[in-house]
C-alpha cells in the first residue's frame, strides 16, 4: 500500500474513531439515566430514542455552526459571500442576487465558499477562514457544556446538551487535526498546506476565484488562461496545487478541445500527485467520456467503468458531468437508446435546480458531441 493511500486510510480511521468516541460518551450519559429510569417515570426505550434523536439534531446543529464559523471569520478577514450549503440545500449569490438551489458533494455535510480578497505580495489571510468552523464548534460546545451543568436535574435537556457538546468537540477535532478524510482534505490540512506553501496559497486563491466567476455565470473558457497553467510535477504533490491541474483538464473540456483533454487526463492520471480522491474520480469520468466520444475506444471505457467507479457513480449520480458521461456510455458503449434517453431526462431534472447555469451550458455542448 502506498504511503499516500495509507494517509487517506489513517484520516478515515481517525474520523471514525472520533465519531465512535462521541457516540460512546453520549451512550454512557444516557446509560446513567437508564439505570434510574423508573425514578424519572421513563421507560428504557424512551431514553434510547431520545439519544438517537439528540445525536442527529446535534450533528445538524454543529454542521450549521461549523459552516457559520467559516462565514463569520471569512467576512471578518476580507472575504465576500459566495455560497452556503447545509446537506443539499444551498444559498448562493448569483449575479448579485441571493438564490436557493439544490446541490451536494459526496463526503461533505455542508460547505461555505467565499470570494477571496486580492493577493498582496502573494499573501492573503487564510488560517481563520479555514479554521473558523472548528473555532465556532468549540465555542458553542463550551456554551452548551455550561448549560448542561445547570440542567442535570432535567434528563431530557441534559442528554440533548451533552450530545451537542460531544458532537461539537468531535467535529472540531476531526476537522482541525490535519488529515484527508475519504476524498476530501479537511480544514486543518488546508490551513497547514497554505501556511507552508506560497504556491498552494495561490492555488487556493485561484480555486475561490474560479468559484466566484462561475457564480457570476462565467464559464471556464471565459476566464484568464493563466489561472489554469499546469503546475510542475513537484508542485502537484500538494493537493491544493494539484487541483489546478484538474482545473486545466476542465478548462480544455469546456473549450471542446477534447483530443487535447483526453491526452492530458490520461497523462495526469498516470502521475503520482496529490490529486484528491474526488477530483481523481471526476477525471476518470471525463476520461471515459473522451475514450467514447473522441477515441471511440469502447473497450477502454468499459475497463475504466469498473466496480470502484460504479460505487463513485452512486454517490455522485445527480452531478451533471456524471450524467453526461453516463449518457455517452449508454449511447456508445451499451448502445441502449432507451437508457440514454432516461439519462437525458435525469439531466434536465437536475439542471432545473443546479446552482451553476454556466456549467449546465457546457455540459449540454458535450452531450451534443455524443450524437455526432
Amino acid at each position: 500500500m502506498s504511503s499516500k493511500k495509507q494517509k487517506k486510510n489513517l484520516g478515515q480511521i481517525i474520523f471514525i474513531i472520533f465519531m465512535l468516541l462521541a457516540g460512546m460518551v453520549c451512550g454512557v450519559v444516557v446509560g446513567e439515566f437508564i439505570s434510574s429510569a423508573e425514578e424519572h417515570g421513563k421507560a428504557t426505550w424512551e431514553y434510547l430514542l431520545l439519544l438517537v434523536v439528540a445525536i442527529y439534531v446535534a450533528m445538524f446543529i454543529q454542521i450549521v455552526v461549523h459552516e457559520t464559523g467559516h462565514l463569520a471569520f471569512g467576512l471578518a478577514t476580507g472575504y465576500q459571500f459566495s455560497s452556503f450549503r447545509i446537506g443539499s440545500l444551498m444559498v448562493l449569490k448569483e449575479n448579485g442576487k441571493i438564490k436557493l438551489r439544490k446541490f451536494s458533494i459526496a463526503g461533505t455535510g455542508g460547505q461555505c465558499l467565499m470570494s477571496p480578497p486580492d493577493l498582496v505580495d502573494g499573501q492573503m489571510p487564510v488560517v481563520l477562514y479555514n479554521l473558523g468552523g472548528c473555532i465556532f464548534n468549540l465555542i458553542v460546545s463550551a456554551m452548551f457544556a455550561v448549560t448542561a451543568f445547570f440542567k442535570q436535574d432535567s434528563p431530557e435537556e441534559f442528554i440533548f446538551y451533552v450530545c451537542i457538546v460531544v458532537i461539537g468537540l468531535a467535529f472540531a477535532l476531526s476537522n482541525g487535526i490535519p488529515m484527508q478524510v475519504g476524498m476530501i482534505s479537511n480544514d486543518g490540512m488546508n490551513a497547514l498546506s497554505l501556511g507552508k506553501n506560497p504556491v498552494a496559497l495561490k492555488a487556493f486563491w485561484t480555486q475561490l476565484k474560479v468559484n466566484e466567476q462561475i457564480g457570476k455565470g462565467k464559464r471556464l473558457k471565459e476566464m484568464p488562461a493563466q489561472w489554469f497553467e499546469v503546475p510542475t510535477d513537484e508542485e502537484m504533490k500538494n493537493g491544493l496545487v494539484a487541483a489546478i491541474a484538474v482545473f486545466h483538464a476542465n478548462w480544455l473540456m469546456d473549450q471542446l478541445k477534447l483530443e487535447e483533454a483526453a491526452a492530458y487526463i490520461k497523462q495526469l492520471l498516470s502521475k503520482k500527485t496529490g490529486i484528491l480522491g474526488l477530483h481523481r474520480s471526476l477525471l476518470i469520468n471525463d476520461r471515459i467520456y473522451c475514450e467514447l466520444v473522441v477515441e471511440r475506444n469502447i473497450s477502454e471505457a468499459i475497463y475504466l467503468h469498473d466496480k470502484a467507479y460504479e460505487k463513485f457513480l452512486e454517490q455522485m449520480k445527480n452531478t451533471p458531468s456524471i450524467i453526461r458521461s453516463e449518457y455517452a456510455y449508454a449511447l456508445i458503449a451499451e448502445k441502449d437508446e432507451e437508457k440514454a434517453q432516461n439519462l437525458l431526462k435525469s439531466f434536465e431534472k437536475v439542471a432545473k435546480t443546479y446552482p451553476y447555469p454556466s456549467e449546465i451550458e457546457g455540459e449540454r455542448e458535450l452531450i451534443e458531441r455524443c450524437k455526432l
